[in-house]
């Protein structure tokens, strides 16, 4: 299962930026409410709550779909035996599955 936190590194993931995009912007985000606050007040190493990232993440989600992306995240950290895998991260490796056996030599 995944630890109750997420850093700088799995937020990025979880974002689709890169780490030092998370470093570089992550004030701005959070004084426009764009992100939130991290847990340890922004000294590092940065730390943010998984369960209020996740909330933000779905926050305009209907609760079906709200629903839906948490059983999601549960089936995708088992799958990966219970690791945290960020969507985008299968999305990545289904289009390269599916490139490789398009264009295989």
């Amino acid at each position: 299962m995944p630890g109750p936190t997420l850093t700088a590194e799995e937020l990025a993931e979880e974002l689709g930026r890169s780490v030092s995009y998370v470093y570089d912007n992550w004030r701005r985000l959070v004084k426009q409410e764009r992100l939130p606050v991290p847990l340890n007040g922004g000294k590092p190493p940065l730390v943010w709550s998984r369960a209020q990232i996740y909330a933000w993440l779905d926050r305009g989600l209907d609760k079906e779909a709200r629903i839906a992306a948490q059983a999601y995240r549960a089936a995708a950290a088992a799958a990966a035996g219970a690791r945290h895998v960020p969507a985008a991260t299968l999305e990545e490796e289904r289009w390269q599955a599916y490139l490789d056996a398009k264009f295989a030599s």
